[in-house]
């Protein structure tokens, strides 16, 4: 899947480009949309079953610089799903074009909302990294 975002003012440094942390931000958007297009809604996980979502680790690699105004396509694609934990790998390219600017992987935990504990993913959220890993046309990484 794949998410647009446009560079504001306020996420560039004092070169001009967008500062580095902001690619972080700019993938939790991508993750968000990516679990409400195949269903997930985290609000209602944490409601009905008192889950909470964590980032336990990540990892940026950049490669070019985006600026002020451009439009960045960020897609996100499922490559781990374990019993507790998924994983997201993201490209990010600029303005339209084929070259990739930033690579990343987020992985996130399913935890219990009272206890801080990391438990089981549901079987629904399993089922929907399965279906977008599919629609982006790759095997399901298991």
């Amino acid at each position: 899947m794949v998410t647009t975002i446009r560079v504001l003012y306020a996420d560039t440094d004092m070169a001009g480009v967008v500062y580095h942390a902001n690619y972080l931000r700019y993938f939790e958007q991508a993750r968000t949309e990516l679990l409400y297009a195949q269903g997930v809604d985290l609000a209602r996980l944490h409601e009905e079953a008192g889950l909470v979502f964590a980032i336990s680790s990540c990892a940026l690699n950049y490669h070019r610089s985006a600026g002020y105004g451009d439009r960045l396509a960020i897609e996100v694609l499922p490559v781990k799903v374990g019993p507790a934990r998924v994983t997201l790998r993201y490209e990010v390219r600029c303005n339209g074009g084929d070259e990739v600017y930033v690579t990343g992987e987020t992985t996130f935990a399913a935890l219990d909302a009272t206890t801080g504990r990391v438990v089981r993913l549901p079987p629904a959220m399993r089922d929907a990294m399965a279906r977008a890993a599919a629609e982006a046309g790759h095997d399901w990484p298991g």
